[in-house]
């Protein structure tokens, strides 16, 4: 550890523009386009996008910060909480962000990312100034023109077009933090197509109220909220796990997080608690749920059906099919986690019980008398690091017959390189409560594999990322007669802050097998797929106010020794004039003929609003979005979009065909904070 004079003098020589860390860093659109390009159907918890959106309205105090608050932030690794806690201690306050740069742990690729959430104003504590914060949140939106959903066919019963409700999506979100330790959150949302209202009760509404203390019991929420325990083989929700992220190091192996988002799936309405002290923690926490059945899946012997095979989660009642299957399944869980802390190792067990079973609409509507299904989970998980070193895993058994393994490594070797080894392993039929863990697809199942991640900076601008992946499941998979695997590489190199023009290039391969589906009885043939990406970005200006983001996304897709290009090329203005006026413009053009070649790209939005469109198909795309703040507490933004698709006279399919090649998205958002 140096000392301050050095340090001091370390900052002068490192002039270092900061200014443009203020800016909406990329790493987690980067992380949500991986997951998606890994299995297109994931869920992504967009909590995580949200809470860091509110870290860079309220950033970490790294100079009052506890070691609690910036393990639950996600931005630290433990050793790096354990070496900014003694440097504290040792030397005192920062004087800049710059000073992180000489202390171990800390690289310069990583400051880049988590600098738009951290501060080291004096006097300013992190905790007090978010609990004086209050937000009040509308939006709404629609598009045109209208789907065909909303049409009234002539032949259609009482005039009734297909969907419920009108085609404006509505939201409305509240927090407040009332006092030191008392704060209450809430949310309402209509999605496009849905009625304002579900009989007499709000279509969707997530309410809670939370209390954060500081003795025996450190948090109670009552209403709704998440789970978050160990690795997430158990309860993962709002986890993002790709081999470079599941390592356990900057997430806390218990956490109730309250929850007021608007995404309609994996969350818990009940009652949370943790109590305990500095080395030793549980929880509690009992929840009930009625969900949604997809009911056009159901066996014809649904009394042998598993009622959560067929939970529905896309969160919309619009149809009649839609609104007939609401709130069939009634789910109650409750259970408890105990995690002790020692120094370095944190070892924790989590004991949980489910019971699921058709609500009384549901043993109307099916004529069952199906008794309901009752789980039993159990798992241990831990996590030990010293100087450089991480190890980390957990290991769940579900029903008692069927166990899942997630274990893995992390060496720093020095600043400048860090390895990192994943294992898994899924029994037949595992699925866990919550889980979100490391796999290939969104349904886990009987899948083994291991990861590799490197990460190195072989030159003073220049950071590299590798990343290896290996998924085989020995058991049918899906409607599969034969056993496949999937593999997955890809390569990253970026520059670091302290170049002119940012860039960064990435090349990954991915190689699946399926057997296609088919009336055929017997064996069925085995199709391997292969698609090769690269993508390049450029940023030029982004210490200035008007900055230019140029990227291009290259695509090639082989099947039957046959290659299928596909392209998108994105061009982004971005002016800024803190704090009154933020315009983002971006003009897609791209070009896919086939689906498994599809393209993800995070596209700008709200507050609070994360996109990632599918682009399929040949056409342009041009978004803007305008964020105006006429006040300190006020801000209106707008936002519009249009697509247009050549050779096509109509988009979409089903209740979501539109008649022409072109959509129209409009939508504005009012944002009060005090």
């Amino acid at each position: 550890m140096h000392g301050k004079s050095f340090i001091i003098s370390l900052i002068i020589l490192f002039t270092v523009p900061w200014a443009h860390y203020a800016q909406q860093p990329e790493d987690l659109a980067s992380m949500g386009e991986e997951l998606l390009y890994r299995d297109g159907s994931v869920e992504l918890p967009l909590e995580i996008y949200e809470g860091r959106t509110y870290l860079m309205n309220h950033p970490l105090n790294l100079n009052t910060a506890t070691s609690k608050e910036m393990e639950e932030s996600g931005l630290f690794t433990p050793f790096q909480i354990h070496v900014l806690l003694r440097y504290r201690k040792e030397y005192g306050s920062l004087f800049s962000l710059n000073e992180l740069i000489i202390l171990p742990g800390f690289r310069q690729s990583r400051l880049r990312e988590i600098a738009p959430f951290l501060t080291v104003q004096e006097g300013i504590h992190v905790t007090s100034k978010i609990r004086r914060s209050n937000m009040v949140l509308l939006q709404a939106g629609r598009s045109y023109p209208a789907p065909k959903g909303y049409q009234i066919p002539e032949a259609a019963p009482d005039n009734e077009s297909a969907f419920a409700g009108t085609p404006l999506k509505t939201s409305v979100r509240i927090k407040s933090h009332a006092g030191s330790n008392l704060s209450f959150g809430m949310a309402y949302e209509k999605d496009a197509g849905e009625p304002f209202c579900h009989g007499k009760q709000p279509e969707f509404f997530p309410v809670y109220i939370n209390y954060n203390g500081y003795r025996l019991l450190k948090q109670l929420v009552i209403g709704t909220f998440q789970l978050h325990h160990g690795m997430g083989l158990v309860n993962g929700s709002g986890f993002m796990h790709t081999s470079s992220t599941v390592q356990s190091n900057s997430t806390p192996l218990l956490k109730i997080r309250p929850y007021a988002s608007l995404n309609e799936n994996r969350f818990e309405r009940g009652m949370g608690c943790r109590i305990g002290g500095k080395q030793m923690e549980c929880a509690f926490w009992a929840s009930y749920r009625q969900l949604d059945l997809s009911l056009n899946q159901i066996s014809e012997n649904p009394s042998e059906t598993g009622w959560m095979e067929h939970e529905r989660t896309t969160g919309l009642h619009r149809t009649t099919g839609e609104i007939a299957g609401r709130n069939m399944i009634s789910r109650f869980y409750s259970g408890t986690q105990a995690l002790f802390r020692l120094n370095t190792l944190n070892v924790g067990c989590n004991v949980s019980f489910e019971r699921t079973g058709l609500t009384l609409a549901g043993l109307d509507s099916l004529k069952q008398t199906q008794k309901p299904d009752l789980n039993h989970s159990f798992s241990l998980h831990g996590r030990w690091h010293k100087n450089r070193h991480v190890i980390f895993g957990e290991c769940a058994v579900e029903r008692w017959s069927s166990a899942a393994i997630l274990t893995g490594t992390t060496i720093r070797f020095n600043e400048f390189l860090q390895v990192g080894l994943l294992l898994h392993h899924y029994g037949p039929g595992y699925r866990g409560a919550r889980p979100s863990s490391y796999a290939s697809g969104s349904h886990i199942r009987n899948e083994q594999g291991v990861a590799i991640h490197l990460q190195a900076e072989p030159g003073k601008q220049l950071v590299a990322e590798c990343t290896a992946e290996l998924f085989r499941y020995p058991a049918p998979r899906f409607q599969t007669h034969t056993p496949s695997i999937g593999f997955k590489y890809s390569c990253t190199f970026n520059t670091n802050a302290f170049v002119s023009f940012p860039w960064k290039f990435r090349i990954s391969h991915k190689v699946w097998q399926t057997t296609p589906k088919g009336n055929a009885t017997g064996a069925r043939l085995l199709k391997t797929s292969k698609v090769t990406r690269l993508d390049f970005r450029l940023i030029m200006g982004h210490e200035s106010p008007l900055q230019w983001h140029s990227r291009t996304v290259v695509s090639l897709l082989s099947q039957h020794e046959q290659t299928i290009p596909a392209y998108a090329a994105v061009q982004q203005l971005r002016l800024e004039t803190p704090p009154h006026l933020r315009c983002v413009l971006q003009f897609v053009v791209f070009h896919v003929s086939h689906w498994d070649n599809r393209i993800y790209l995070y596209e700008p939005g709200f507050y609070y609003n994360f996109h990632f469109p599918v682009y399929y198909g040949t056409g342009q795309k041009t978004s803007i979005v305008i964020t105006v703040k006429p006040g300190k507490k006020i801000s209106i933004a707008g936002k519009a979009s249009v697509i247009t698709h050549q050779n096509r006279d109509q988009m979409g399919t089903g209740n979501n065909q539109i008649s022409g090649n072109r959509k129209w998205e409009l939508g504005a958002q009012f944002r009060i904070s005090f």
